[in-house]
């Protein structure tokens, strides 16, 4: 019996989305995100970096280190609820005023 492939689970999801939202708020094109982890020794194509952005591709640690650098964020922001990410997501989607308003109550979460 072959091994049953595994799909992308929950923590996968969110790095995905994660990844898909640093590089658009950093106004990267794939093709940009590609380019810069070439620099980083670490080259992926674009079709494998939306692959990875869509949830059809599976991200190993070394290319999740490397996307985590190449967007200027550590890995575990990329990974982790209730991080700096989330509190910059809810700013930007209950608008600004709002998102210091949460900041200020609650503070930010690393």
């Amino acid at each position: 019996m072959s091994p049953r492939p595994h799909g992308v689970g929950a923590v996968g999801d969110r790095t995905r989305e994660n990844i898909r939202f640093v590089r658009t708020l950093r106004r990267y094109t794939l093709e940009d995100l590609s380019d810069r982890l070439t620099l980083f020794d670490r080259p992926l194509s674009e079709q494998v970096i939306g692959d990875i952005e869509r949830g059809r591709r599976r991200i190993d640690v070394d290319d999740l280190v490397a996307i985590a650098e190449a967007l200027g964020v550590s890995p575990s922001a990329l990974l982790g609820t209730n991080s700096v990410l989330d509190v910059f997501r809810d700013a930007v989607d209950y608008g600004m005023v709002e998102g210091a308003r949460r900041i200020r109550k609650n503070g930010v979460r690393s």
